[in-house]
């Protein structure tokens, strides 16, 4: 239950723009989450950033509800921020898979200089064939 009041206690600590400062950076997250979600090229990513931006939020507004008496305390940490090893490696875990579905949709959209994935080499090689058996033909 120590946990539960780690919102109250940035509050305490930091004031009021501590905790607006919190609470900005989960929107934020929320924000990029989204994005991330809309602009993912295939329905699975779409959904899968959707719940994994919906997952952390959700949790960030339970405790911080919690803490501001609108919802009721139910013993999970907040995001990032409370004491638990397990809930950081989870939430690591979360935000690990959301930035993987984001760098997919911009190396698929050729928005990264990173160097070409195995099968983009496989493909461009296929292509390359493919343009050299025609100019003989």
């Amino acid at each position: 239950a120590s946990t539960d009041y780690v919102f109250a206690a940035i509050g305490e600590e930091m004031g009021l723009i501590g905790a607006t400062a919190v609470i900005i950076a989960f929107l934020l997250l929320l924000g990029a989450g989204l994005r991330v979600a809309v602009r993912a090229d295939r329905p699975f990513e779409k959904l899968l950033a959707t719940g994994l931006t919906t997952i952390i939020s959700m949790q960030a507004f339970i405790i911080i509800g919690g803490v501001l008496r609108l919802v009721p305390l139910t013993g999970i940490t907040l995001p990032f921020v409370s004491y638990g090893g397990s809930s950081l490696l989870a939430n690591y875990i979360l935000l690990a898979l959301l930035l993987r579905i984001s760098d997919s949709g911009a190396r698929r959209r050729g928005e990264t200089p990173d160097e070409l994935t195995i099968s983009e080499r496989m493909e461009a090689r296929r292509l390359r064939r493919a343009e050299r058996k025609a100019a003989r033909a």
